[in-house]
Formats: structure tokens, sequence, C-alpha cells
């Protein structure tokens, strides 16, 4: 693999990690449970790194490979956990961005 490719797939992969955790906590809902939150932040980790390196790839080579995929989704969900646990949530950034979400039930 070139290093253009190895750079713009880093590059995609730490944009994806950065976004994942805002994202996911203006989807969560305060009422749910940490396993349903859990479950948003994997599932949007994982879209946002595979639009990511998508992306990537219509600038470089695209990525063929099966493991270099899954690598750079586990890199895209490590960083978004760890953005996660050493921002958002010691802040309390998380908790605010799930009281400005939309209800998920507009009843409640």
């Amino acid at each position: 693999m070139e290093p253009f490719i190895i750079q713009a797939v880093l590059i995609a992969t730490a944009v994806a990690g950065l976004l994942a955790p805002v994202l996911t906590g203006l989807i969560n809902q305060p009422t749910w449970s940490s396993q349903k939150k859990r479950q948003v932040a994997l599932l949007v980790a994982v879209l946002l790194g595979a639009v990511g390196l998508v992306l990537a790839g219509a600038f470089t080579e695209p990525l063929t490979s099966p493991a270099a995929w899954g690598v750079a989704l586990l890199a895209v969900v490590g960083v978004s956990q760890t953005i996660y646990a050493l921002l958002l949530k010691s802040t309390g950034i998380s908790a605010a961005l799930e009281r400005t979400a939309v209800p998920a039930d507009p009843s409640a």
C-alpha cells in the first residue's frame, strides 16, 4: 500500500472516530438502556468508518482487503470510544448532547 493511501485511510479513520461520539450523543436518548446506547455507538462508529473509508478510496486506491477494512473499522471504534471516555463522558458533554436530542417518541 502506498504512503498516500495509508495517510488517507488514517485521516478518514481519525475523522470518523472523532465525529462518532458526538453523533452518537445526539442520537441516544436519556431513557434508553446503557446496552442500547452502546449498540448505537458501535453502529454509528462502524457506519461513519465505512463512509470515511469509501471516501478515502474515492481519492486514492480503494481498500479491497477485508483485513484492511476490519483493522480500519476497529480503529474507528477504538478512537470513538476513547474520545467518548476521555472527553465527552468525563466532562458531561455526552449527557448534555442526550438532553438536547430530539425524543424518539414525540408523546414523551
